[in-house]
């Protein structure tokens, strides 16, 4: 029986290591290979309109380009309000206050700054739990029952199980338009492992 040398087993190890590593991160990291990766989790509504417009949850760098896209929803007319979920984690220091803001202090902060009235800002309470976004589609339709239309904003990968939750909270009076808040090539979650929104969608379709 042939010998087996100890480096060629690590060397094996290591080869399947960096297949794996290049399989789920590596080329998922690259923008066109991750925008064809991506496009069965997409949905996009270009012409999406609504009472309101609701930006799902996110940390600060998928934030501030979520309510980009939901000022510019607002500023075209397609909104009247934007709706955020309260978000009372300590975020990024704010040095003209001299302190600690809060993430949905930001949130609101960057509205403004680009010129959303605050009075066309709501802020709504989530409940935590399993599944995120659901908890955010029930909040929303609690806070808001007389809603018939609303404009889900969100990362381009995130916006079919938005939708699908949305959906499923309000299956017979709710209009769910979605808006992604940037191209897929150009989104900031371009680096966020794409097989990971894959298995919280298949989650969805089981639970939601």
């Amino acid at each position: 029986m042939a010998t087996v040398h100890p480096w060629r087993t690590r060397l094996r190890r290591i080869a399947w290591a960096l297949l794996i590593w290049l399989a789920l991160v590596g080329l998922p990291s690259i923008p066109v290979v991750r925008a064809v990766l991506s496009a069965p989790l997409r949905a996009h509504d270009p012409e999406a309109r609504g009472e309101v417009a609701y930006v799902l949850a996110a940390g600060l760098p998928f934030m501030r380009e979520r309510l980009v896209a939901a000022s510019d929803l607002y500023h075209l007319g397609r909104v009247e309000r934007i709706v955020l979920a309260h978000d009372r984690r300590r975020s990024n220091f704010h040095f003209a206050t001299q302190t600690q803001w809060t993430s949905e202090q930001w949130a609101v902060h960057t509205l403004v700054s680009m010129d959303v009235p605050r009075d066309r800002i709501d802020l709504i309470e989530i409940q935590n739990g399993l599944l995120d976004t659901l908890e955010e589609a029930r909040a929303l339709r609690a806070a808001r029952p007389d809603l018939r239309r609303v404009v889900l904003v969100s990362s381009p990968s995130h916006l079919r199980r938005a939708r699908l939750a949305f959906q499923r909270a309000a299956p017979d009076d709710l209009q769910v338009d979605v808006y992604q808040a940037q191209g897929p090539i150009y989104s900031v979650e371009v680096f966020h492992p794409i097989w990971w929104e894959y298995l919280k969608l298949a989650v969805y379709f089981v639970l939601a």
